[in-house]
């Protein structure tokens, strides 16, 4: 109790250079003898969310932001202090932002419920967890993700034997990403039906040459009969088909990912 009475403390009446250190030195305490919490996270589209139940007494150390966040007090009360700005005790329903650069330390007062929300366009998932990777292209976290390397891939890639069967309304082109892609050369309403992605044995251009990217515009539909391409969103002459490989390892398996797409 009078340790966590003399952090409160520290946490009203020190200035942002003692809040630096404090973080420091706590920092070097081992992550299981300071972490007492539970989390929860989740992404949706671009958002991702974390929620955490934090025990009484319980001391969060928060990483530096990389980008603003949102959050929410859902139950509970707990001492907070960000850097750059004054203590606070925050209860039930309250909220702020945080801003990059920065970083809060607490102390739960009671157990409480904190939720956390920010923009995440880029991220590796790892079991359950999620990790915010900003030096990262689309391509090389699917990679990571899934533990294949880009010479791997692209030997399976260039060892497909692609049907000389046409597809209409496609062609190929150089991607804007990377190496070859398809593009659509009329404009595709949602839920249209492109084609197939291979005919037999063989691939088509649409099993071949589209490339991956966690905004998709198109999906891969797995039946007994192949695969087919359906557009997710109203596609544009011009624009670039893309489909989320990550889609297709979760139903697949990753051994199958690359061999059935």
């Amino acid at each position: 109790m009078e340790v966590k009475e003399d952090l409160i403390e520290l946490l009203k009446t020190g200035d942002d250079d003692d809040l630096r250190s404090l973080r420091d030195n706590l920092l070097k305490i081992p992550e299981e003898e300071r972490l007492g919490f539970d989390i929860t996270e989740d992404r949706e589209g671009t958002k991702y969310m974390r929620c955490m139940i934090v025990k009484a007494g319980t001391l969060i150390v928060g990483a530096t932001h990389k980008k603003e966040d949102s959050w929410e007090v859902l139950e509970g009360e707990i001492h907070v202090r960000e850097l750059g700005q004054p203590y606070k005790l925050l209860k039930k329903g309250d909220k702020g932002l945080g801003v990059v650069g920065t970083f809060r330390i607490g102390v739960a007062e009671t157990d409480v419920l904190w939720m956390n929300e920010c923009d995440m366009p880029k991220w590796v998932k790892h079991g359950n967890e999620y990790k915010y990777l900003t030096n990262m292209t689309d391509w090389e976290m699917f990679l990571e993700r899934w533990g294949f390397t880009e010479e791997a891939i692209q030997r399976h890639m260039d060892s497909r034997e692609v049907h000389k069967t046409y597809i209409k309304q496609v062609y190929v082109g150089k991607s804007f990403i990377h190496g070859n892609g398809c593009f659509s050369e009329v404009f595709q309403h949602k839920g249209s039906w492109l084609g197939e992605a291979n005919i037999g044995e063989k691939y088509t251009i649409l099993g071949r040459y589209i490339n991956h990217s966690s905004e998709p515009n198109v999906q891969f539909n797995f039946n007994s009969d192949g695969v087919s391409v359906i557009a997710l969103k109203d596609i544009r002459p011009g624009e670039e088909l893309f489909v989320d490989y990550n889609r297709n390892a979760e139903q697949l398996g990753v051994a199958e990912c690359l061999s059935q797409q």
